[in-house]
């Protein structure tokens, strides 16, 4: 037990010293959503938690769906993978530097579930799919860092949606 705890100390302490460069909201917006049944929290509601009024960006965990390139512009597609199960789809401009930072192999049908990363992010917009309940955040990429399969799975997924 000592050992996990240990684990999780040190995992917190990495996510804070990523996050502190850029002030990132750490748990505020996640704080709120055990509070919201899935699918049952509404696009205002949920801009209202990805776009801050101080105009700090947020932390949010996820796997990685897809790198793209569109008009000389690269952009990341992650699917948040914490709080909404699947639910939130996040879309973001990204440097070339952050995409070198990406290491995503298209041709690997099994990355998913080993491609999650600690994301910083922007939000600027947030929109609702009522066919699907999928929400999509738009913004910008701060930073972002891989994340082992078992530091996601063990450490950064939450123990109230855990199937483990």
């Amino acid at each position: 037990m000592n050992d996990s705890l240990s684990q999780k100390s040190q995992f917190d302490e990495r996510i804070f010293r990523f996050a502190a460069p850029s002030r990132a909201a750490l748990v505020a917006w996640r704080q709120s959503m055990p509070s919201f049944p899935v699918g049952r929290i509404s696009r205002a509601e949920l801009t209202q938690l990805l776009i801050r009024e101080d105009s700090r960006p947020i932390l949010l965990f996820g796997a990685l769906l897809r790198v793209a390139t569109c008009h000389r512009q690269d952009f990341v597609w992650f699917e948040e993978a914490t709080t909404l199960e699947s639910q939130l789809k996040v879309f973001l401009r990204a440097t070339p530097e952050q995409v070198r930072q990406i290491k995503w192999n298209p041709d690997d049908l099994d990355s998913y579930g080993r491609d999650n990363y600690a994301v910083i992010a922007k939000i600027q917009a947030v929109e609702h799919v009522p066919t699907g309940g999928v929400f999509f955040a738009v913004g910008q990429c701060v930073d972002l860092m891989h994340l082992s399969f078992v530091d996601f799975w063990t450490l950064a997924y939450p123990r109230w949606l855990s199937v483990f």
